[in-house]
């Protein structure tokens, strides 16, 4: 919130007529999809970043929806600390057009973990963010209640059109246990 603040005061020490930055700039009604899919399982796991991880057998690219415990490989990405400032983010390597998000919790026949509330932001460039707020402008999307549904939020079925972006980032804002997340970006090419 401060961040956003500063942000703000900065931009308009800039111009006198320019706008705040505002997710306006990543709608994309032109955008239209003939098949919808999901983008983060095209990705390459370099691609799969995060704030932190709980070992190497927790890492980012364990993130992805289906993903299930192997091994030591565990079922999920999971984070390090369990605070508000946690985050996963992928790379779709160039611009998409963005219907939605799926979230899962841990794949674990021994934890029950999962994140129940995230925010979402897109960038450009992976540096400058802009978060979104779902249809209600509510910061936080409802996530998990249990670690297997797959719950799906997606703007473009509550009337807001596509997002077009290149970076999608979860930050996770409540969960039940310690921070476990799988998760899916639900799209299509330009």
């Amino acid at each position: 919130m401060i961040r956003s603040a500063l942000l703000l005061v900065f931009l308009s020490t800039l111009c006198v007529d320019c706008k705040p930055p505002s997710i306006d700039q990543f709608y994309y009604p032109e955008g239209n999809c003939l098949t919808v899919r999901d983008l983060v399982a095209d990705v390459d796991d370099s691609k799969l970043t995060a704030s932190s991880s709980w070992d190497s057998n927790h890492g980012p690219e364990r993130a992805r929806i289906d993903t299930v415990q192997e091994g030591d490989l565990r079922g999920s990405w999971n984070a390090l600390h369990d605070d508000t400032s946690q985050w996963i983010q992928v790379d779709l390597d160039q611009d998409k057009i963005i219907y939605g998000v799926q979230t899962r919790g841990r794949n674990s026949d021994t934890w029950y973990y999962w994140v129940s509330a995230f925010r979402l932001l897109f960038s450009d460039d992976g540096i400058d963010w802009i978060e979104y707020s779902d249809i209600n402008d509510n910061e936080d999307f409802a996530a998990n209640y249990d670690k297997d549904t797959k719950v799906t939020n997606s703007w473009f079925l509550n009337g807001k059109p596509p997002i077009k972006a290149r970076f999608v980032r979860f930050r996770t804002m409540k969960w039940n246990g310690h921070i476990c997340m799988r998760l899916a970006v639900i799209g299509c090419d330009l």
